[in-house]
Formats: C-alpha cells, structure tokens, sequence
C-alpha cells in the first residue's frame, strides 16, 4: 500500500508492453506509478494530480515526450528543486554526452545529421562551444538558430 509520501511516478508510453514493465518495475521500488497511453492522457493526469517525477518516451502518436514536459512545467509552475518535479526538468540536449537518439529529437536533426554530430566529437574531442557544431557536415546557420536554445556542452 501506498502512503501520501511514496514518490508519485507518471509513466508515459505509446506501446503497451513498455508501460506495464515500468508500472511492475517502479512498484517494486515502492514508488506510485500511474500509466498514460498518449500526450493527452498524460496531460489530463498532470491538470488533476501531483507527480514526483514523469518518465516519457519521446515520440508518442499525439505529440513528444518534450511537449508533455513544457506541458508539466506549466501545469505546476511553483515547483522547485531536483525532486520538486516538472519546474525543474531540464530539455536541453547535450552536445558532448547525447547519443544518436537523443540528438535526433532536435528539429531538423535526423540519423545521418546525428550520426554526423557524434562522429566529429569522437574524433576531435569534447564540443568547447555550441558554436563548434558548424564544423560538422549538416549543419548550417538556419539549422543552428533552429536548435540553439536546445543545446548544452
């Protein structure tokens, strides 16, 4: 049984198979997890409930995992802190630790473009500045004022 202060965990998953993993996974950790089969579902729980944390997959058939936590940090605005929830969720990518995936949920960026962006860094080093990412085949000026307010080092 659950008490007022177990951990409130928001799965949000397309594929069902996914979502129950994660709701049986996070019980056993002793956490509340509730399960949200879209963006709007998930939306719906966040207006009407408080949630500790909020785990999205990226891509889901109404929307991104993105737009849901631009949702969340405006649904609960006063949150604060790493464990304060959605305020506080950080949505930018990070040039030297982003794998292929994780860059291709930037606009504009597809697998080869991402593909690109890892390669240059496995080979000439960490990004020193955002600016660094011109060097990499696939991205001009207009793709970088595009992502800019994305990335981190």
């Amino acid at each position: 049984m659950m008490t007022d202060k177990t951990p409130r965990v928001l799965v949000v998953d397309d594929e069902a198979d996914l979502r129950e993993l994660l709701v049986i996974t996070l019980g056993r950790m002793k956490l509340d997890a509730t399960a949200a089969d879209s963006l709007g579902a998930a939306r719906r729980l966040l207006d009407s409930d408080r949630f500790d944390l909020c785990l999205t997959d990226m891509n889901l058939g109404d929307g991104t995992g993105l737009d849901l936590l631009r949702h969340a940090a405006q649904a609960a605005p006063e949150a604060e802190g790493a464990g304060g929830g959605a305020a506080a969720v950080d949505t930018t990518v990070s040039l030297n630790n982003a794998g292929v995936e994780e860059l291709q949920t930037l606009k504009g960026i597809g697998p080869k473009t991402a593909a690109s962006i890892v390669a240059w860094r496995d080979r000439e080093g960490p990004f020193e500045s955002v600016d660094q990412l011109m060097a990499v085949k696939g991205i001009g000026e207009m793709t970088l004022s595009r992502i800019r307010d994305r990335l981190s080092l």
